[in-house]
């Protein structure tokens, strides 16, 4: 039986609906689904009128375009065999989340959890919060499904205490609204979080754009910095095990300490852990954080602000911190815990991370989103690239801060170079490097 052109594209329509393909709650206008399709405009909105009649979508003036009636949508899902009843084995699952997000972020992962259980409302998700070091430590209990830095990957592997999720990617039915990754690895990428710039756009005299940019600000004293040295080491200097004492990399540490000792100089917080009132108030034009921060930030400044990737010496890409979601090998249930971390990076789940502005989203359609809305400047394709954070957790890279504000406050006193001051540095992180019971 041949199927008329209209009915093709509604039926393609109505799938891309329900599987949440088009993230803004609208169909494109029916000039580009025209183009979409190579039909004629009576043909696309004949299939269109189908859909408003099945109370998929609500057709309004040209201005407002064709809504996609949400509601109508989840109503669907919850009786669709897959998503609901032809899921019928129960599960229950143990989620670790890292402590901190308790308040007020155990409201994101809520909803989230919620979303999915609509989907499958056998699978009951238990979170627990925990701390990095109790995770790693194995101290949590037993949970089936955790989060984990990119720095840990290797660790987790060699310990074994990690899944790899490549035997179940091709066992579930595919999910049109959720992007896999780009490898068969042994997480699910969930987020990104890395350093970045936050500008008062009234204050701002010049726009950053570079290196040389970024250091004449800094020579003012109108920056905030809110970043760890090490990271700030790591970021704009290079790694550890760089040898820093020679030609360009010589160069580029000596410009890196002067803008650093400049921050210092002008009673800048290093390594602080709140967002500044100096930058709230409007008293200084920029403001430098990891994007988790922004979840800090007031939902309407008393100012115009852009959030852009911080610029980078030549040869230097950004630091960012992916975080996964993974299965323990312990998991009784793994191919449900493979449908729940499949679920958190879809957009349904990262457009609720969006929302709460909790980092930026791994979910290249609500990432491309969360842009055009709060942060133009953010380039996907340099995060995606970017390197990692040392591989070692938060808790001991808190106690290496303390240390190396000492170790940089005493060489300076006792008249060190700037590559006496960072060699001290590395040789300092290296030995935390080598005690496994501290990653």
């Amino acid at each position: 039986m041949v199927i008329a052109k209209y009915e093709k594209i509604h039926q393609e329509l109505q799938e891309q609906i329900l599987s949440g393909k088009f993230h803004d709650g609208k169909l494109p206008p029916l000039a580009m689904l025209t183009k979409i399709y190579e039909a004629n405009p009576a043909t696309v909105s004949k299939a269109v009128k189908l859909l408003e009649q099945e109370k998929l979508v609500q057709c309004g003036p040209g201005s407002v375009g064709t809504v996609i009636d949400v509601n109508e949508v989840k109503r669907r899902r919850r009786e669709s065999s897959f998503y609901a009843g032809g899921w019928s084995k129960a599960a229950y699952l143990r989620y670790a989340v890292f402590r901190g997000a308790e308040e007020p972020y155990k409201y994101m992962y809520l909803e989230q959890v919620k979303a999915f259980q609509e989907r499958y409302p056998g699978i009951e998700i238990e979170i627990v919060y925990v701390s990095n070091r109790e995770q790693l430590e194995e101290r949590c209990g037993k949970v089936d499904v955790f989060q984990y830095c990119a720095r840990e990957k290797d660790f987790l592997l060699q310990h074994g205490r990690l899944t790899d999720i490549g035997k179940y990617l091709d066992v579930l039915p595919p999910d049109p609204s959720f992007i896999p990754p780009d490898s068969r690895h042994s997480g699910m990428p969930f987020l990104f979080n890395t350093p970045v710039m936050i500008i008062n756009r009234n204050l701002l005299r010049k726009p950053i754009r570079s290196w040389e940019d970024l250091s004449e600000q800094i020579d003012r004293g109108e920056i905030i910095l809110n970043l760890g040295t090490l990271p700030f080491f790591y970021h704009w200097i290079g790694d550890l095990g760089e040898n820093l004492c020679s030609g360009s990399s010589l160069d580029r540490l000596k410009t890196a300490m002067s803008m650093l000792r400049s921050m210092q100089g002008h009673g800048i917080e290093i390594g602080g852990c709140r967002v500044p009132e100096e930058f709230l108030n409007g008293q200084v034009p920029v403001y430098v954080a990891y994007t988790s921060y922004l979840q800090f930030l007031p939902e309407k400044l008393p100012f115009e602000c852009d959030v852009i990737l911080t610029p980078r010496p030549a040869g230097i890409l950004p630091l960012s911190e992916t975080v996964f979601n993974g299965i323990s090998p312990g998991c009784t249930a793994p191919v449900e815990a493979y449908l729940f971390i499949r679920f958190l990076a879809s957009a349904e789940s990262q457009e609720i991370m969006a929302k709460y502005r909790y980092a930026l989203p791994v979910n290249r359609g609500v990432l491309e989103k969360f842009r055009r809305e709060k942060c133009p400047n953010i380039d996907f394709e340099a995060l995606s690239g970017s390197r990692f954070t040392l591989g070692i957790s938060w808790w001991a890279i808190v106690n290496l801060e303390n240390s190396n504000t000492r170790l940089i406050r005493q060489g300076i006193e006792n008249g060190l170079g700037d590559a006496e001051i960072v060699k001290s540095i590395q040789e300092r992180a290296i030995e935390y490097l080598k005690l496994d019971h501290l990653r």
